[in-house]
């Protein structure tokens, strides 16, 4: 009786630690700008420059089946550099908008797709898989010249999609349109993510295929 009782104040106990770290984990998540738009969206953008680099980082969430289907946009570029910057995109789902961000390098994440528009020319989409131990296995790259005649093409969303099912990918990071938006970002700023520049079905690509699920249920991208 004695050992249950010792079992069950540890289960206890480590139920309590559990729920003390998402708590903490909130508590100190950056305070972010938030703002709607008239799509019932939120967003925000700030700056955050260091004496190289000039960064910026945004993030819009749409509601979206009872949770939130979140874009998050960062831009990397020099100080004193004339280039277009490196646009960094990704896409996820959050239960609240106002939770911390997801980035590629997070416990939470199991795979995916990511993508990154570098420097105004080329587009590099990656179709990845993390392993035990925090490892990271790329699957699938794609480099797209832009603007070039042979430069190749973007992945359409019903192949980034049927990919990862096919494979058994979670896709934590799921398809996002990189090329509409990071080209957004690159003709004018980072600031035209939060605008009504950029509507829900330009970001997922919807308008261009119906998706499916990990079971092979018909879905939204």
């Amino acid at each position: 009786m004695r050992l249950l009782v010792i079992a069950a104040l540890a289960v206890a106990g480590c139920q309590a630690a559990s729920d003390d770290s998402q708590k903490n984990a909130v508590e100190q998540a950056p305070k972010r700008p938030w703002r709607k738009l008239p799509d019932g969206s939120w967003g925000w953008l700030e700056a955050s420059p260091s004496e190289k680099f000039a960064n910026e980082q945004a993030e819009r969430c749409w509601p979206s089946k009872g949770r939130w289907d979140c874009l998050s946009a960062s831009t990397l570029v020099q100080v004193g550099d004339i280039e277009p910057p490196t646009v960094f995109a990704s896409r996820y789902i959050k239960a609240r908008y106002t939770d911390p961000a997801i980035g590629i390098g997070d416990d939470a994440v199991r795979g995916g797709y990511s993508c990154q528009f570098i420097n105004g020319k080329m587009i590099r989409e990656s179709i990845f898989q993390n392993g035990e131990g925090g490892a990271s296995h790329s699957l699938q790259t794609n480099d797209v010249l832009v603007g070039q005649q042979s430069g190749g093409a973007v992945w359409s969303p019903d192949f980034v999609v049927r990919y990862m099912r096919e494979n058994k990918i979670e896709p934590t990071l799921r398809y996002v349109d990189c090329l509409h938006v990071t080209t957004m970002v690159v003709e004018n700023s980072l600031a035209t993510i939060n605008t009504t520049s950029l509507a829900y079905g330009m970001m997922t690509g919807r308008d261009d295929a119906m998706l499916y699920d990990m079971d092979g249920r018909k879905e939204e991208p």
